[in-house]
């Protein structure tokens, strides 16, 4: 932003003048702040679209300008409560606030991205719009379930969520699907309708199966499933690269791929070894 402030509680008085004296400042990235000191600051917000909270002592975050675009709050341990969001909001990250254990709906606003990384009590999701394009969650080990995920959605990520046991239906426009360290996930939604690149899965103690891939998917990664069972076939034809590696439990791959280039495989109990598999490390033409 060409017009932005860096803010630390340090120097608060002499910036408060710059603040209120240059009502063209688009970004504010705040640091160690106060509850009075951002309410002092965000009231005069005349101009801002960006707002960076990071270590700051507030246990609620104070209402935000109608105008503001992007909210990242970062290693606020206090934080319990977020004001009504304003309806421009197209981009919040949330990280670092373990005193946070549910979000108002978002539904009124435009949001394409949401992240949300290592907030330890939050349980559940908001409900979300259909603009959402971007949608993470990481080191969230009370999160159960997530809400309705709209048509649209082209990445979705989830890793570290201890507890989350459904995953809902996805939309076809899905791009990018990481799945890892949801150790008590027992099921993955239906996958062949979708346009994924790339899928990756891994750490995930309590999945069974995986559902039939589309056809898309240049690169495949299986990883540390012990119960894992079953891969649905066919392969995707455009499959270039598969990984599977610590699936103890899995007997065997279906049909490879025409296209396939390279297979790595390790520490599962493939049928086919006993007549000299050689699917440990396999690359097409070496």
């Amino acid at each position: 932003y060409k017009h932005s402030v860096y803010l630390n509680a340090s120097n608060f008085s002499a910036y408060l003048w710059v603040w209120k004296n240059v009502p063209t400042i688009r970004a504010l990235d705040c640091d160690a702040a106060t509850q009075q000191q951002l309410q002092d600051l965000l009231q005069d917000a005349k101009a801002l679209t960006s707002l960076y909270l990071e270590v700051c002592s507030i246990s609620s975050v104070p209402a935000l300008p109608e105008q503001l675009e992007k909210l990242t709050v970062c290693e606020c341990d206090e934080v319990a409560d977020f004001p009504a969001w304003p309806e421009s909001l197209s981009w919040l990250d949330v990280s670092g606030c373990p005193a946070l254990e549910k979000l108002p709906s978002l539904l009124t606003t435009v949001l394409q991205q949401l992240y949300l990384v290592n907030c330890k009590t939050l349980a559940r999701l908001p409900d979300v719009p259909s603009t959402l394009r971007h949608l993470a969650c990481s080191a969230c080990p009370f999160l159960r379930g997530l809400p309705e995920l709209p048509d649209g959605l082209t990445y979705l990520s989830l890793e570290d969520c201890e507890r989350l046991q459904v995953i809902p239906e996805v939309p076809s426009s899905l791009a990018e699907f990481t799945v890892n360290g949801c150790r008590r996930l027992q099921q993955l939604p239906a996958l062949s309708h979708t346009a994924l690149g790339e899928v990756h899965l891994v750490n995930c103690e309590q999945l069974l199966e995986i559902p039939a891939l589309p056809g898309s998917p240049k690169t495949a990664w299986v990883y540390d499933m012990p119960l894992l069972q079953h891969i649905a076939g066919p392969l995707p034809q455009n499959l270039k690269q598969l990984s599977v590696h610590s699936s103890k439990a899995l007997q065997q791959l279906p049909a490879l791929p025409q296209h396939l280039t390279r297979l790595n495989c390790s520490s599962y109990a493939c049928s086919m070894r006993r007549r000299g598999c050689f699917c440990k490390s396999y690359t097409k033409g070496a």
